[in-house]
């Protein structure tokens, strides 16, 4: 996936006069490639899934008996989570722990606790490995 900074960098823009509508145009430009490309760049290596994830407005997902880092999530990666009501999408980490994640300020979750609500529902979350040759035409 990329972010502001790395178009921006592929650009060469050094200012912010377009960050708003880099950011705004990003997740439509991302979803475009991944249906030109027929591949939503997943790693299955790296993979996740569980029934009590809690997400919180603060930006962080928590794992109740999960371990994050050591099923190799990192800072700086791109992730995807499928199986919520309300916070499937793709996201990248800030930070990591063994048992939170807390994505960048670019996204925003907002609270579902998924083992309190009840439903019989095991969300995933996956890594994303979009390749580096590809930035620079995305950026563009």
């Amino acid at each position: 996936m990329i972010d502001v900074g790395e178009v921006k960098m592929f650009l060469n823009y050094v200012d912010n006069t377009y960050d708003t509508r880099i950011r705004q145009w990003i997740p439509y430009v991302r979803d475009r490639v991944i249906k030109i490309c027929n591949n939503e760049f997943i790693d299955d290596e790296i993979e996740t899934d569980a029934d009590d994830y809690v997400f919180s407005t603060s930006n962080t997902i928590y794992s109740i008996d999960g371990d994050f880092t050591e099923e190799g999530f990192a800072a700086g990666d791109w992730f995807r989570v499928n199986g919520t009501v309300k916070n499937d999408g793709i996201y990248k980490i800030s930070t990591v722990t063994s048992t939170t994640i807390t994505i960048t300020d670019d996204f925003n979750v907002v609270h579902e606790d998924i083992d309190a609500i009840g439903l019989t529902r095991t969300v995933y979350i996956t890594y994303l490995r979009f390749p580096t040759a590809m930035k620079p035409i995305v950026a563009n």
